[in-house]
């Protein structure tokens, strides 16, 4: 049994019966599919928190040979370099290569705010086999307790200082490129209480996915109903990478000023809808508008939309479809300036009316899904008709 067993830890000074500051830990892909960045996510905000030890226990599968060597490449705190991590030689243990790091000193603080993560370091694998160290590495408690063996106190958590472990619930998850399994919940004890329970499956954080693909805009569209703005964004491959969106406007195409922050809102079948309302935009102002949105990522990384306008005169009825091409489902993206019943026809690219679907619309925004999984690849249209209206809209579908 190695001397350091654990998935993570911070140090808290405990004081029973008081309810402690709480930590946990997930995981998540970096861009290179050797890389992987751990982050931390507390409970509380604490300005500065003391952090005196952190120790995670990264492994992969021990199947994997040669055995690769671990480096941190990178961290998020500013008095720990990269470099001042001690990372120890990795041994086998219940069929897993295991890596454990930790500071190198105690002591040092950070800023830390409730429910925001953060990412604690990057680190990389080198030497092995060819292939995405990255796609099976985990985040791990060892089954047998840690130091000591099962019963005792400190057998899995050693902790002082102003954030703990929690070891009831060690690990979260971000998004869907993160599987959590726990297991047994390691339950993290005070010095002379029994240790309960000595595990019987090995806690991990597991990352499927070890390439991030970047963010990509889907589709970005505008409409304006009465004197507002509308605008409509919808994005593929969102991970947990991304911090926030700023919608941006500008009424000279060259000067664009933050209107509205939004926060990122979990993926369905792998796109991701945003609609903001400008309210007013028109009121006085009868000329073109322009918009942009801003990807700002938690390492500060910022990524632009294309730039879209909309002029004050501009029809309140507007279409849209992403993506494009389709693939299996299209969603079709229309706004109204009332509520009312629509009719959504799928058509050839003669004009053959394919399938027809009904929407109970509301006013402003409205998504419909279609699957297109059983429809051959080509060029096809959707057309949309209101009591007023008819809107077409080409598209390829692809396979």
């Amino acid at each position: 049994m190695k001397k350091y067993i654990f998935s993570f830890f911070t140090i808290l000074s405990l004081v029973a019966g008081y309810a402690q500051p709480t930590m946990q830990a997930s995981i998540g892909p970096a861009g290179n599919p050797s890389n992987l960045r751990i982050y931390l996510r507390p409970n509380v905000t604490q300005t500065p928190a003391v952090f005196s030890t952190l120790q995670f226990n990264v492994a992969l599968p021990a199947s994997i040979t040669p055995i690769p060597t671990l480096t941190v490449v990178s961290t998020g705190f500013p008095t720990v370099p990269a470099g001042s991590w001690s990372v120890e030689a990795p041994y086998i243990e219940n069929g897993f290569i295991h890596y454990n790091i930790l500071t190198a000193s105690a002591g040092y603080n950070l800023n830390v705010s409730s429910g925001i993560e953060f990412m604690a370091m990057e680190v990389s694998f080198t030497g092995g086999p060819q292939g995405t160290f990255a796609n099976t590495a985990h985040l791990v408690t060892l089954p047998d307790g840690g130091v000591g063996g099962p019963g005792l106190s400190n057998a899995l958590y050693l902790c002082t200082g102003t954030i703990n472990s929690n070891g009831q619930n060690l690990f979260y998850a971000r998004d869907a490129a993160v599987n959590i399994a726990n297991g047994d919940s390691y339950r993290w004890t005070f010095p002379g209480q029994t240790n309960a329970p000595a595990g019987t499956f090995t806690s991990f954080a597991r990352l499927i996915s070890g390439i991030t693909l970047p963010v990509k805009f889907e589709s970005f569209f505008l409409s304006k109903q009465n004197n507002d703005g509308l605008l409509n964004w919808n994005v593929g491959n969102q991970t947990y990478e991304v911090k926030h969106f700023e919608v941006e406007r500008s009424f000279d195409g060259v000067n664009f000023n933050k209107i509205k922050t939004q926060n990122p809102l979990p993926p369905v079948n792998g796109f991701v809808s945003y609609n903001y309302t400008d309210a007013g935009v028109f009121d006085t102002y009868k000329g073109t508008v322009y918009y942009r949105i801003k990807q700002i990522d938690l390492n500060g990384t910022a990524t632009y939309s294309p730039v879209r306008s909309i002029k004050a005169d501009s029809k309140a009825f507007a279409l849209n479809i992403y993506p494009n091409p389709v693939k299996d489902k299209a969603n079709v993206v229309f706004t109204l300036d009332k509520a009312e019943a629509v009719t959504v026809s799928l058509l050839d690219v003669l004009g053959n009316r394919i399938a027809d679907y009904s929407v109970q619309a509301q006013k402003g925004f409205n998504q419909k899904q279609i699957d297109m999984s059983s429809i051959a690849a080509g060029t096809y249209s959707f057309r949309i008709t209101t009591k007023n209206d008819v809107q077409n809209i080409s598209f390829v579908k692809s396979n």
